[in-house]
């Protein structure tokens, strides 16, 4: 499925999710709601990263379901061409403004500001 930095990244949404629920760690395994299996190891990261970042808006009540689809759509769009173009390492550049963009709604400038910091501390 997801290589050492895919895993690397979906264990960070995880702990931030449950950092933000107060639950610590979520290090149970969630799969996209689609039927049919990935065509691809790409295409299996970034349903998990999607999967991940979805998790992790609910965790922060981030409001009208359109405007978290068009965020995680944008953020598809991002990891599938950053992953044509050189891989994993490149993703991962990306996945604190992910989650700055999903948990946004939900917890306002301020705060989700502090959970992208907090990914970019993770992935250090």
């Amino acid at each position: 499925m997801a290589g050492r930095e895919g895993e690397t990244m979906v264990a960070v949404l995880r702990r931030v999710r449950g950092e933000l629920l107060g639950t610590g760690a979520q290090d149970t395994v969630h799969r996209a709601a689609s039927g049919s299996p990935p065509a691809s190891r790409a295409d299996a990261l970034v349903a998990l990263l999607r999967s991940e970042l979805e998790r992790l808006a609910e965790a922060a009540d981030s409001g009208p379901a359109s405007a978290l689809d068009m965020a995680l759509d944008g953020a598809e769009l991002v990891m599938r061409r950053e992953l044509e173009r050189g891989g994993e390492a490149e993703l991962a550049g990306h996945l604190s403004s992910f989650a700055f963009l999903v948990v946004l709604p939900g917890l306002g400038r301020e705060r989700a500001a502090a959970v992208s910091e907090r990914v970019e501390q993770l992935l250090a």
